[in-house]
């Protein structure tokens, strides 16, 4: 039998874990549905010519859906998702290489607000990681 205490603990252990989740699942599925309908909207913040690489970014948002679903799917049964979790680790590890480098080798100028939001959830996931491991 279970220990009351035990049972709170594990939910404080995944509190951080789902909140991470669920702010990253709106986002995604915001950012994915916004780049889908509108593949012009990157280009244009880039200040590049929009329109030949449209395809691209309907791609991109299908994906962001995708992680969006994903991500709401492990809010709610968060037990055994620690290879999700550890694909969201990975994947944010080389979204901030990415953005490194675009840093260091093109004026793209919200670049280090974007890359400061990437680290702070590569941080978080890590640590949510780290706090709810006995149930992933």
């Amino acid at each position: 039998m279970q220990d009351s205490n035990s049972t709170a603990t594990r939910a404080d252990d995944t509190r951080l874990l789902k909140t991470v989740l669920m702010v990253g699942a709106i986002f995604c599925l915001v950012a994915g549905v916004v780049q889908f309908l509108f593949p012009g909207i990157d280009a244009i913040l880039a200040e590049v010519e929009p329109g030949e690489l449209d395809w691209i970014y309907r791609m991109l948002g299908s994906g962001y859906v995708g992680l969006g679903i994903g991500m709401l799917g492990v809010y709610r049964n968060p037990a055994g998702q620690g290879i999700f979790i550890t694909m969201l680790i990975v994947m944010a590890v080389f979204v901030c290489v990415a953005f490194i480098i675009t840093l260091l080798t093109a004026s793209y100028h919200p670049i280090p607000a974007v890359l400061c939001a990437w680290m702070l959830a590569l941080v978080l996931l890590v640590y949510a990681r780290q706090m709810a491991k006995d149930i992933l």
